[in-house]
């Protein structure tokens, strides 16, 4: 009988922090990646910035994974400036607009704020999530997690925090 396939599920940097760092949510993390290791989930990663790892501790973690075969690469995660070398809008022409994802998110979002540098990665992590077909983007991010619904229905993106990924295998 043929196994069935594995969800794919791309990871939000935020939990390869809270792995690398101990926070809240590494042992979640370490159950899904047990889960990875059981090939009931296909484990993804992109877009990890200088800007939003300056310490080198996610991507430690994400380097251990991939040489073990638990996390894999998308193969669009780049800088955003090598992912979108010609600014917003850059990105393939099946994919919505990059300010239409922004919008739809932070509607009063100002581009000269603090905060948007964190913003657009989110907007690179979910455009290839969308371009790569994953199942299900999981995030701790409080901002993303209540616009879910706007992600799903608009776009078609299925948004899980960690234990909600869990106990929908259990």
């Amino acid at each position: 009988m043929k196994e069935p396939r594995p969800v794919t599920v791309t990871l939000d940097i935020n939990l390869l922090f809270d792995k690398a760092l101990g926070r809240q949510g590494e042992s979640e993390f370490d159950q899904i990646v047990d889960l990875a290791q059981q090939r009931k989930l296909k484990l993804f990663f992109t877009v990890i910035s200088d800007v939003e790892d300056r310490s080198g501790a996610a991507m430690e973690v994400a380097t251990r994974l991939l040489m073990d075969g638990t996390l894999s690469e998308d193969p669009h995660a780049r800088t955003p400036q090598e992912f979108m070398p010609y600014g917003a809008g850059g990105c393939s022409e099946d994919d919505p607009p990059h300010h239409v994802l922004l919008r739809a998110l932070w509607p009063k979002a100002g581009f000269m704020s603090k905060s948007m540098t964190n913003k657009e990665n989110d907007i690179l992590s979910l455009q290839n999530h969308m371009r790569n077909d994953r199942d299900i983007f999981l995030t701790r991010d409080e901002e993303i997690l209540k616009k879910r619904e706007v992600l799903k229905h608009s776009f078609g993106i299925v948004v899980l925090c960690p234990r909600e990924l869990l106990s929908s295998l259990v």
